[in-house]
């Protein structure tokens, strides 16, 4: 058979599941194997440690759950060194039972230093001084803040009932 019968053949005929099957394990075996590779590379190079290496402050390891509004509430673990977070990692169990799955954090979850030393962070609690859309606010404690809320919240149910 000629290269454009071939061709021609394939793109004219639906391709039979066999054979897409046949491809696809063609094709992700060198990915599957490559992905194996790397993980056991980056593991040789993470416990190998050079002989001149200096002992530092240890880190703790706080584990913590992701909140970002994505309901998956995935492993976070925060490295903390000198009360200050280096590092974030997510859960290292091993895949292997189907019953609990590893729950690796997404790259919304792994970002979450960058959130927490953002300059723009707000760090205490603010009321609005001017209208709304103005863009107006002042700093306020965290007592007048809570009894703010509180206020509001029993106010909107006196009003408008528990519905």
């Amino acid at each position: 058979m000629s290269e454009n019968n071939l061709l021609k053949n394939l793109l004219t005929n639906k391709m039979q599941r066999r054979t897409f099957l046949k491809w696809s394990g063609a094709i992700g075996i060198p990915v599957v194997a490559g992905g194996i590779g790397t993980k056991m590379l980056v593991y040789r190079r993470e416990t190998a440690k050079p002989a001149n290496a200096k002992e530092e402050m240890p880190e703790t390891i706080i584990s913590t759950c992701s909140i970002n509004n994505c309901g998956g509430r995935c492993v976070i673990k925060a490295h903390v060194k000198d009360g200050v977070v280096v590092r974030v990692s997510t859960d290292t169990q091993e895949g292997g039972d189907l019953s609990t799955p590893p729950l690796r954090a997404c790259v919304r979850g792994r970002n979450y230093r960058s959130m927490l030393y953002h300059s723009e962070r707000l760090k205490y609690p603010m009321k609005r001084t001017g209208k709304r859309g103005e863009g107006k606010f002042e700093g306020i404690s965290w007592d007048e803040a809570i009894e703010t809320i509180a206020s509001q919240v029993k106010r909107i149910g006196d009003t408008y009932g528990p519905e």
